[in-house]
């Protein structure tokens, strides 16, 4: 009887581990849904920080989607704020897109893709144009000062500043990330779960 009733105890317990380690992570989407909108960019060759997309808690940023009115060169960038119009690259991902909805991991080519509660999401237009709508859901967004503002990828480098000083503006813009948050109550579930399972087996074992 003792150890049918260990043994269901262990059954309820895996199954309280496998629970736990499913909700490990919760993900989360930053930004604006990726579809044709009304307006594209003029510019190319510059970064927009888009200010009233941030992060409200620490997680790490999984894929991104972006929507473009033609294909060439682009990037994902995470900023933070260092005072007034100026911010880090915490981690950029650049890529070759086509025209029209595009989905890519997030692989850092420089940083992290680790952020914090307060980043905020950044675009990098290259030759791709990403679409945007004027004065939509409350959106603002600033840029570097003008077409052309960055001549080398080597300026969005990790640690590097960018003033962003145009703007700002009402726009939102084709563009979104995924980003995973590690829950700690979890954890813990997990961790009592383990010692759990320990301690029925060496009831079992008596």
């Amino acid at each position: 009887m003792k150890i049918k009733m260990a043994k269901h105890l262990l059954k309820a317990i895996s199954m309280g581990a496998l629970l736990s380690l499913s909700q490990l992570s919760q993900a989360g989407i930053i930004g604006n849904d990726a579809i044709n909108r009304s307006t594209s960019d003029g510019w190319s060759n510059f970064v927009l920080g888009l200010t009233t997309e941030t992060f409200t808690t620490a997680g790490t940023v999984t894929d991104w989607n972006v929507y473009t009115n033609n294909a060439g060169t682009l990037g994902m960038l995470l900023l933070r704020n260092t005072g007034a119009n100026n911010y880090t690259v915490i981690g950029a991902d650049f890529e070759t897109a086509s025209a029209g909805l595009n989905s890519f991991s997030f692989n850092a080519d420089t940083g992290s893709s680790n952020v914090l509660a307060g980043d905020i999401l950044g675009l990098y237009i290259g030759s791709a144009k990403v679409d945007f709508d004027y004065n939509s859901n409350n959106d603002v967004v600033n840029w570097c000062g003008n077409n052309g503002c960055v001549s080398s990828l080597s300026q969005l480098d990790a640690g590097q500043s960018l003033t962003l000083s145009g703007g700002p503006q009402g726009r939102s813009y084709s563009a979104n990330v995924s980003v995973a948050v590690s829950e700690p109550a979890t954890f813990a579930l997990f961790g009592l779960s383990l010692i759990g399972l320990g301690f029925v087996r060496k009831q079992m074992k008596a």
